[in-house]
C-alpha cells in the first residue's frame, strides 16, 4: 500500500480482491476464531491458540512480511519432509584430516581446516617426521 499526501493507493479490501478468499482453505464465513493469516478456523479456542505456537502458523506470519500467499498445512509438511531429507543426505558426508585426525562434517569445513594455520603447521611437523625417519631407515 502506498499513501500519498495522506491518501491510500490501494483499494479497500473486498471478498473479490482479498487473497484470502480466493485460498483453498477459506470456509466462507470468518468467525471470532480464524487465524488470519493461515485462513483457518477453529471450534474451540484451545485450538486456536494451539495453532499459534506451531511452525506453519510462524512460517505462514514469515510469508505474510514478504507479501506471499499462505501455504496449507499439506504444503508445509512436505515441504519439511523435503529440507528434512536433504539435511540427513548432507549429514552423512565426513571428510577426514589424516595429518590432524579430524573429522569434518562437511566439505566446505574441511577446506576451511586444510587452509588453516593449525593444518599447516601440523603438515610441516609430519613432513620433518617422515624425512627423520627415513633417513633412520637408510641408515639403519
Amino acid at each position: 500500500m502506498i499513501v500519498l499526501n495522506g491518501y491510500s493507493t490501494e483499494q479497500p479490501r473486498t471478498e473479490q480482491t482479498d487473497p484470502a478468499h480466493s485460498h483453498p482453505s477459506y470456509t466462507g464465513s470468518m468467525s471470532s476464531m480464524t487465524c488470519n493469516t493461515c485462513y483457518v478456523t477453529f471450534s474451540a479456542v484451545d485450538e486456536q491458540k494451539n495453532h499459534y505456537r506451531t511452525e506453519w502458523h510462524r512460517h505462514n506470519l514469515k510469508r505474510k512480511v514478504a507479501f506471499l500467499n499462505p501455504i496449507t498445512l499439506n504444503e508445509f509438511n512436505e515441504r519439511m519432509q523435503t529440507l528434512l531429507s536433504q539435511e540427513e543426505d548432507s549429514r552423512d558426508v565426513y571428510t577426514d584430516c589424516p595429518i590432524c585426525k579430524k573429522t569434518f562434517g562437511n566439505q566446505q569445513s574441511y577446506e576451511q581446516h586444510i587452509r588453516s594455520q593449525f593444518h599447516r603447521e601440523q603438515q610441516l611437523i609430519q613432513e620433518q617426521i617422515n624425512v627423520k625417519q627415513f633417513i633412520l631407515f637408510l641408515f639403519l
